[in-house]
């Protein structure tokens, strides 16, 4: 899941990303993927709804907190009341 998270370009903060996740309400992907240093034996694509996928991208913006995020339809498959939610999470990160 580490490098899911990361694409391989940094180093994680494992306490700080575990925070975000639960913040996205996607704790759950911690277990499934059996912890955040082992590979998962599935495809996410495969296994994850695409809000689920659509929060993970998220996840990766808020622990990698880029100079400029342009997000095109990056909450397109989340409810409003969750929509809200990312975006309040987002701005709380101050880039």
């Amino acid at each position: 899941m580490r490098m899911n998270a990361l694409n391989g370009r940094e180093r994680l903060d494992s306490l700080r990303f575990e925070k975000i996740l639960f913040s996205l309400g996607l704790q759950h992907l911690t277990a499934l993927s059996g912890g955040l240093d082992e590979q998962p034996s599935f495809e996410w694509q495969d296994t994850l709804s695409p809000g689920e996928q659509q929060r993970l991208s998220i996840a990766r913006l808020l622990h990698r907190r880029p100079a400029i995020a342009i997000l095109d339809e990056a909450t397109s498959s989340l409810s409003e009341e969750v929509e809200l939610q990312v975006y309040g999470l987002i701005k709380e990160v101050r880039f």
